[in-house]
């Protein structure tokens, strides 16, 4: 898929050769144009010029003809079959890092209709990543079945294990996705989103910090805001392209809430969250 800068280019382009055609030859100048007298002729050799302009034009408008029939129409209709391929682990992916960047949104009492300069000044601010106290998040999963929407809570989870376990399905539902033969095709932006989702910083130290944990060692993190702002920003990078998640989050803990257990295997949180 061409970049935005180029489709303006392109269109541009094709825009000024209908221009120029519409001008040489079929517009009230057209007479001056074909004139082969220099006095009555826009100026001297501008038939030569108008000439070669209406065949360039002709050129290009043809071309373009070509690329849409050839080129575009049957890799709008792969990039088409390859996010059906992959929407299902598009939208699981969206699903987590949801709740995620929802829950840090409410424990700093933000939301989503928050202004955007506050959502970034207040998760900035996060020096550490609570290792010892559970989240206690409850969300409501869109309706999987006829009983209802999916009441969850995250369980027995701190932020420093939830953060690595998601890390492990989110990477392996990535990784997942560069299996599909037709991974090539799907928009160019999409796959960067991707790939800095699977090199997301954040994941990177949540694992280290858990690591230096298990040794009974202390790590620093002033910075690591600035990596849950990142995530933030990646999944609202990542919604883009996925249908709306359906998920809500409501705080007032019910009797039929189940804990959701999401621990290393990607293959068991798809079977719980399957349709």
């Amino acid at each position: 898929m061409l970049s935005k800068k180029f489709r303006i280019i392109y269109w541009g382009l094709l825009a000024l050769s209908v221009f120029f055609v519409w001008v040489i030859k079929f517009s009230v100048w057209s007479d001056k144009h074909t004139s082969e007298i220099d006095l009555i002729s826009w100026f001297s050799y501008g038939y030569e010029l108008g000439e070669i302009l209406f065949n360039l034009s002709l050129a290009y408008i043809a071309s373009s003809i070509f690329s849409f029939v050839v080129v575009y129409l049957p890799d709008k209709k792969k990039e088409e079959s390859a996010m059906n391929i992959i929407n299902g682990r598009l939208n699981r992916i969206a699903e987590l890092m949801e709740i995620t960047t929802q829950y840090f949104l409410y424990k700093h009492g933000l939301n989503k209709e928050t202004n955007e300069g506050l959502i970034k000044a207040e998760l900035k601010k996060i020096q550490t990543l609570d290792s010892e106290n559970k989240m206690s998040f409850y969300y409501q999963l869109p309706n999987k079945s006829k009983d209802g929407p999916a009441l969850c809570n995250t369980g027995d989870y701190n932020e420093l294990n939830y953060l690595v376990d998601q890390a492990i399905i989110i990477q392996s539902e990535i990784e997942g996705m560069y299996k599909v033969p037709l991974i090539n095709n799907i928009e160019h932006n999409l796959m960067i989103v991707l790939e800095e989702i699977n090199r997301c910083k954040i994941f990177k130290v949540s694992r280290l910090l858990r690591e230096y944990q298990n040794k009974n060692q202390n790590m620093d993190t002033p910075e690591i805001g600035n990596d849950i702002y990142q995530f933030y920003c990646l999944y609202r990078n990542l919604i883009k392209y996925v249908s709306r998640t359906n998920i809500t989050f409501n705080q007032e803990k019910v009797d039929c809430w189940c804990d959701i257990d999401i621990k290393l295997n990607a293959r068991q949180f798809r079977t719980l969250t399957k349709s």
